[in-house]
């Protein structure tokens, strides 16, 4: 039976509608939807076509090589009405040696034909070191033995693993064909030198540049970061993780150069930095969210807790602070944090009583050290400190409750490879002591009394 009227005047009023929707709201529509409802959503009309097509080709992550052939095959071929590498802005290539070979054709295929790239990862976690062939010359060869008879079989020699290393990859054609690039991460890449890197810090001089993480790049040269720095000064996240050894000059230029741009820094290999490093950090990183040093030498004579008194005084914007070793930390600087933290919580809850909508992500929420000395553990300080935790005041959170994860750590909604595991809401229910490491989260505030 035929429709009525009203029927399908309704209907041609709601594609009328439909059609005036912005792109940016039918992309945000088609974020939502599964990828084979935005597929057909692409062939319904040319004004639906391109926002579906920016979600389906937006991020592409590939572990086999016969889906990076299919997907490349699509993009370069040139009959098509639209191009398929510009709606490509995230690229992630995880190397398995049986599946998927990173190697320089792909770099360059993906940097030609995808040339608005704003964030690649590359992971060589799965490399496999080859052995090492023994070099014996012709001098050293004796001829066989013949054949005996053995009433055992003997054991084999201990074979030394051997480094492992990656085939160095075209990097800086990164540089000079993606000029929006703003996310970098590399994990394992460690071929013989760094030339490859050096070349790609630099290229990356477009001043878009704003995330870095290199995770146990072992031929990573603190010359590299510098130079990455002095083209890059708009960084604001940066990760250093693994055996890559930070000096004082690195992170000194990373200081200096990034200031109020830098906000997250995470230094995996810190044992070789002393109060300079940090007190150039507290006097130019005024902005910074995220502190996490791992592996450091608290037993240095040139490392003292007033760098990082003078941090917790001119960070005022600090959220995380995650020590490894924190052994040199005495109760001068737990009387500072403590100082901090009550004006903060103060002036949260003011503001709070002003406001209806809380305000629980400004100020210090967290703070992780390890290796605490006994008689800073049983102070003053650090009971009072306690006494201001989300243990000892804070509900137990329900089992329905979503992970917490405060907005410092969000770098880039559309970027998952570079987003950090968020805080399981449990988290902040644990013990505050355990052994000599030291766990605090603050406690949340006390909603505005009704007069």
């Amino acid at each position: 039976m035929p429709k009525d009227v009203t029927t399908c005047v309704a209907d041609q009023t709601n594609w009328a509608m439909s059609n005036q929707l912005p792109p940016s709201i039918l992309r945000r529509i088609f974020d939502f939807l599964p990828p084979a409802d935005v597929t057909r959503c692409a062939l319904t009309c040319r004004h639906w076509a391109i926002p579906a097509l920016k979600a389906t080709w937006h991020h592409l992550k590939f572990v086999r090589s016969r889906d990076f052939d299919r997907v490349f095959a699509v993009i370069a071929r040139r009959n098509t009405i639209f191009s398929y590498g510009s709606f490509v802005k995230s690229v992630e290539l995880v190397h398995a040696e049986r599946e998927l070979a990173i190697n320089p054709q792909m770099i360059l295929l993906l940097v030609t034909l995808c040339n608005e790239l704003e964030a690649i990862s590359l992971n060589f976690s799965s490399v496999r070191a080859a052995p090492k062939a023994e070099q014996i010359s012709a001098q050293q060869k004796k001829a066989l033995p013949p054949p005996q008879m053995i009433a055992h079989r003997p054991q084999p020699k201990p074979t030394v693993p051997a480094d492992i290393v990656t085939q160095p990859l075209p990097l800086a054609h990164i540089g000079y064909n993606c000029p929006s690039i703003h996310t970098l991460r590399l994990d394992s890449y460690s071929p013989k030198n760094d030339d490859t890197l050096y070349e790609l810090a630099k290229c990356l001089n477009h001043g878009t540049l704003r995330n870095i993480r290199f995770t146990g790049c072992t031929t990573l040269q603190g010359s590299t970061l510098r130079k990455l720095a002095k083209t890059n000064p708009q960084m604001r996240h940066i990760e250093i993780l693994g055996n890559t050894s930070i000096t004082d000059t690195t992170a000194v230029t990373l200081a200096e150069e990034c200031r109020d741009h830098l906000q997250y820094l995470v230094l995996g290999n810190s044992y070789h930095l002393t109060d300079k490093s940090f007190n150039h950090l507290a006097r130019y990183c005024r902005n910074l969210h995220h502190l996490s040093l791992y592996n450091i030498n608290a037993d240095s004579e040139a490392l003292t807790e007033n760098s990082f008194i003078q941090i917790i005084k001119n960070c005022t914007e600090l959220q995380v602070l995650n020590v490894s070793n924190a052994r040199w930390l005495g109760e001068s600087f737990f009387n500072e944090v403590l100082e901090c933290v009550n004006k903060q919580l103060h002036s949260i809850e003011t503001s709070n009583a002003q406001s209806p909508s809380p305000n629980e992500a400004f100020g210090l929420q967290q703070i992780c050290l390890g290796n605490v000395r006994p008689q800073i553990l049983k102070s003053a300080a650090l009971r009072k400190l306690i006494a201001l935790s989300s243990y000892m005041n804070d509900e137990d959170p329900s089992e329905d409750e979503e992970d917490e994860q405060p907005p410092a750590f969000n770098i880039n909604p559309t970027t998952s490879f570079m987003n950090p595991e968020p805080i399981p809401a449990k988290a902040r229910k644990m013990n505050v002591i355990r052994g000599n490491s030291f766990w605090w989260y603050r406690r949340k505030s006390h909603p505005p009394q009704a007069n």
